[in-house]
């Protein structure tokens, strides 16, 4: 058995952006998007850095390049595809994200993420657990300039 961690942290865009929120692969209504080429997903970000790490951090990279560059795909779901599809074999049995941000407004979702989560990686869904936090005005994610998220990840043989 082993435990792996990742993270990933983005900025909220201005206020005049159109881009949605997206987080666990669903889109938060009502919420400003995070900068980032890509979908800005920042909770399958984390968990495909680890996923796809296992082959190599930079076989990591080139998969993420390609999707954005070459292929123009910013669904961080693809990504999340392609990482899984690397590791064919990999047993995940339960994945854990701790959620840094201002807002409440992750508690009205969490129930459909942690469902997503599951089915995304086909696993039941009491082994995804979602933990949102606020830490106070301690950073700049917590004052409300973006979202930051921690990944665990315990893996079977």
């Amino acid at each position: 058995m082993r435990v792996i961690i990742g993270q990933s942290a983005r900025r909220f865009l201005s206020l005049d952006s159109s881009k949605p929120l997206v987080l666990a692969g669903l889109i938060i209504p009502g919420e400003l998007g995070l900068m980032d080429d890509s979908d800005g997903d920042v909770v399958l970000q984390a968990l495909c850095q680890i996923i796809g790490s296992l082959q190599g951090y930079q076989k990591f990279k080139q998969i993420s390049s390609d999707l954005l560059e070459k292929d123009a795909i910013t669904d961080s779901v693809v990504l999340l595809d392609h990482c899984l599809a690397l590791n064919r074999g990999l047993k995940i049995s339960q994945v854990s994200f701790s959620i840094e941000a201002k807002s409440a407004f992750l508690l009205d979702h969490l129930d459909r993420m942690q469902s997503n989560m599951a089915h995304l990686l086909k696993i039941s869904k009491d082994r995804v657990m979602i933990i949102p936090h606020d830490s106070n005005g301690l950073s700049d994610v917590s004052c409300g300039d973006g979202i930051s998220v921690l990944c665990a990840v315990t893996l079977e043989n």
